[in-house]
């Protein structure tokens, strides 16, 4: 049921999943800056976060497309985070280590996210958002901006949002050109 998403941001959240409005998550950036989801809450039109590792071929593929498509939507309200867990070891990544994998990836520094705290790789955004058990990366989801609702992941959709394009149309309200997506 949907029937408890709030129309703005709600700061303890009203639940974890699709449809509900996501807690103020918080995470260290690679800058040892603490980047608060709510403080984008009304700024930014869509949030999506990709969860990422420094051993994951798949996310080299993945994030250059995120990067290109985020330069193309960036003006109209999309901003994008890396919840980076491990580091190319498996281990827990180092402030040194995110600005070393961002710098790698041409990525703003203070849009990765670190996370390996005491609940492991991703704990503490899991804490927030359900994964709905997805055990692969890069994982992906979009937060509609004006509430933090969770509006879309790439493993559960809500029957209505079911795939990236339409969770971005959403949350911009637009239509998003996804040929950045598509490069070689």
């Amino acid at each position: 049921s949907f029937s408890s998403t709030s129309d703005s941001c709600v700061a303890g959240g009203n639940g974890t999943g699709l449809g509900n409005n996501i807690d103020n998550l918080q995470l260290p950036n690679c800058n040892g800056d603490v980047v608060s989801l709510h403080d984008d809450c009304g700024s930014s039109a869509a949030v999506w976060y990709v969860q990422t590792a420094g051993w994951c071929g798949a996310c080299d593929f993945w994030i250059p497309r995120v990067e290109a498509l985020y330069e193309q939507e960036a003006a109209h309200g999309l901003e994008v985070y890396y919840v980076l867990g491990q580091d190319a070891s498996s281990g827990v990544p180092t402030a040194d280590y995110c600005t070393q994998y961002a710098t790698d990836k041409g990525i703003d520094p203070a849009r990765v996210l670190i996370d390996n705290g005491a609940d492991g790789a991703w704990g503490t955004f899991n804490q927030s958002i359900d994964t709905y058990d997805a055990g692969y990366i890069p994982w992906n989801a979009v937060l509609r901006g004006s509430n933090m609702e969770y509006i879309w992941a790439d493993n559960v959709t809500n029957g209505i949002i079911t795939d990236l394009k339409q969770a971005l149309d959403s949350a911009l309200g637009k239509d998003v050109d996804m040929t950045p997506m598509l490069q070689e």
